[in-house]
């Protein structure tokens, strides 16, 4: 079950696209953009918890939801890495 936000049962795990079930690349591109800034919003916090060499987000894929992801986290200057499985 996913909350408003695409965010999972674990904390600070978020699923957009067609793993959440939205098949349609629109919604893929808004999930992705809306997962980021939710995670935006509560940076601070998961900064200081962390260690000073991880990443802000792990996008986990490069279909329309990771790429758009992707993007968002460099709109919002956020530290990432995007991993693709051949």
């Amino acid at each position: 079950m996913l909350s408003p936000q695409c965010e999972t049962n674990v904390p600070n795990l978020f699923i957009a696209g067609e793993l959440g079930g939205l098949a349609l690349i629109k919604n893929a591109i808004n999930q992705g953009r809306d997962c980021v800034d939710t995670v935006a919003t509560r940076i601070k916090a998961l900064r200081a918890s962390s260690g000073a060499d991880t990443w802000d987000l792990l996008i986990v894929g490069t279909g329309p939801a990771g790429i758009s992801t992707s993007l968002r986290a460099i709109e919002r200057k956020l530290t990432y890495v995007t991993i693709v499985g051949t």
